[in-house]
């Protein structure tokens, strides 16, 4: 069970994907009654997925779940490093919408985070042994991919709100699968 932290993380990723992604497709109301509610879905989803992304974080770091040798070690940086990079965007985000600040430069971080992404499923391509586990895992970690793109494009005016909102759909069925699959909560989804 060393990746627990990732089932951790991945609720609420798939909170802040499917919030945002919900929104970002208008299927909620911009308002109900006398209050805006629209933009308080993503901002609570956003700050859901903030709070567990940076919880996994530190668990991988502090819990050492791999366990202590050189290459776990390096494994579970990796992995929290990947869910602090998301965290502290899903953080800015969440608190970009809050306070309704120009999100351009949440946009601009994402471009960072993008190229961070490409460095870390590069890295994890050198974890051995390979498995179904590391293949779905890359699969997962490049869905993010066009939602960082997305967020960029979208907060600089250059796509649809709608095209972002299906990639976060759509990655967050890739952290539905890392949530259940690799941690073996549901081991029928992969064979490692």
């Amino acid at each position: 069970m060393g990746l627990t932290p990732l089932t951790f993380e991945m609720v609420g990723l798939m909170f802040a994907l499917w919030g945002n992604g919900v929104q970002l497709l208008g299927f909620f109301p911009e308002k109900e009654g006398t209050g805006p509610t629209g933009p308080t879905v993503g901002v609570a989803a956003s700050l859901m997925g903030a709070f567990t992304l940076t919880l996994g974080a530190i668990w991988f770091v502090v819990g050492a779940p791999f366990g202590r040798t050189t290459g776990a070690a390096q494994q579970q940086l990796l992995f929290g490093a990947i869910a602090l990079m998301y965290g502290l965007l899903w953080f800015g985000a969440g608190f970009a919408q809050l306070r309704g600040w120009d999100l351009r430069p949440i946009g601009q971080l994402a471009v960072l985070c993008f190229i961070l992404q490409v460095f870390e499923i590069i890295v994890i391509a050198t974890f051995r042994p390979w498995s179904v586990t590391f293949t779905g895992i890359e699969i997962a970690l490049a869905l993010y991919l066009p939602v960082l793109a997305g967020f960029y494009l979208v907060t600089h005016g250059r796509t649809s709100a709608g095209w972002v909102g299906w990639t976060c759909m759509v990655a967050g069925a890739g952290s539905a699968w890392l949530a259940f699959a690799p941690t073996g909560i549901a081991p029928f989804l992969t064979s490692s």
